[in-house]
């Protein structure tokens, strides 16, 4: 058996919509950083003897999530049967998504196991891949730091790769939890509605790409004010697309707006852009700033909830044990 453990990450450019629904290939690449291991999941791998298994969180998997086990058998070249045990830990309960760090962890996991008991030896891309089919953020998970995942066309073009290592990332996100409520409409459902529906996504499909290249280069000269305001920027876009969609999916509650406010009135009075808030498909805020500006950013917090984690930037996934 094989034990290892992931991360979850923050997007700051983040993709909403799927070019294939079965191979999870986005629309747009996006841009993101691997969080530390407060906020983690543990996944156990081996062989199993007759049929697959896999149990999320004490529960039995969903029939989708059994897709992974195919795609390895189908990367590797073998027929072996999987048995997978994983378990989400996170300091607060609920609010965040866990997906993503899940099926890392499953997908270092089941790497790590091919590697000792077959001697086959996988690639960061193709253990990219493997964690993108149980969950498309899921992908960058599977490297620290700065990661991009390249939307691509098809299957073999579709993975994350580093853009700036984590010992090179000298930010930190804030994260807010501003309900534990769970969302009404599921992200992959969402995104289906906003693509068939929404006039405002195919303008953002228009420039997004421009945003990706300005957010990378940011990352790599550590252009944080620009970092924060593309961010920002992203953030904003990507709702405006929910609100747009028919009917309108509006993830944000009145404490989310309070904290853009509070976000901005900081900036305005500092006269730069010292902070950018982003918030993915639920009400949770993530404000990212430099990790000397940590404390500033967790006052904005202040009245609103004491449910924080300051979230530091990790070197990304490991085998324990």
């Amino acid at each position: 058996m094989v034990t290892a453990i992931a991360t979850p990450n923050i997007a700051l450019v983040k993709y909403w919509g799927k070019k294939d629904e079965n191979l999870i290939i986005p629309m747009n690449s996006s841009i993101s950083l691997t969080l530390d291991e407060q906020l983690k999941c543990i996944a156990e791998a081996e062989f199993a003897n007759g049929k697959d298994e896999m149990v999320v969180n004490g529960k039995p998997a969903r029939v989708d999530d059994y897709r992974v086990l195919d795609y390895v058998r189908k990367l590797a070249g073998i027929d072996k049967r999987f048995k997978i045990k994983s378990d989400t830990w996170f300091p607060v309960a609920g609010g965040l998504a866990s997906s993503a760090a899940g099926f890392a962890a499953i997908a270092f996991a089941l790497a790590a196991l091919l590697e000792e008991e077959e001697g086959i030896e996988l690639s960061i891309k193709d253990i990219s891949r493997i964690a993108r089919m149980g969950s498309g953020s899921a992908c960058r998970s599977v490297l620290g730091g700065a990661v991009e995942w390249l939307a691509g066309t098809n299957d073999e073009t579709s993975y994350a790769v580093q853009l700036v290592p984590f010992e090179g990332v000298e930010l930190v996100d804030v994260i807010g939890i501003l309900s534990h409520e769970e969302k009404k409409f599921s992200s992959r459902a969402g995104m289906q509605m906003t693509v068939k529906t929404s006039k405002l996504y195919r303008e953002r499909m228009k420039t997004v790409g421009e945003r990706i290249e300005k957010a990378r280069a940011a990352l790599k000269e550590k252009d944080y004010e620009t970092l924060f305001a593309e961010t920002m920027a992203d953030s904003d876009s990507m709702h405006a697309c929910m609100m747009d969609t028919q009917p309108p999916l509006n993830y944000l509650n009145e404490k989310s707006l309070e904290i853009i406010r509070r976000v901005n009135g900081l900036n305005e009075k500092e006269g730069r852009i010292v902070c950018g808030y982003t918030f993915d498909a639920g009400p949770n805020a993530h404000i990212i700033t430099e990790s000397k500006n940590a404390a500033d950013a967790e006052k904005l917090f202040g009245g609103i909830t004491d449910e924080i984690i300051i979230a530091t930037v990790s070197c990304g996934p490991r085998v324990l044990g």
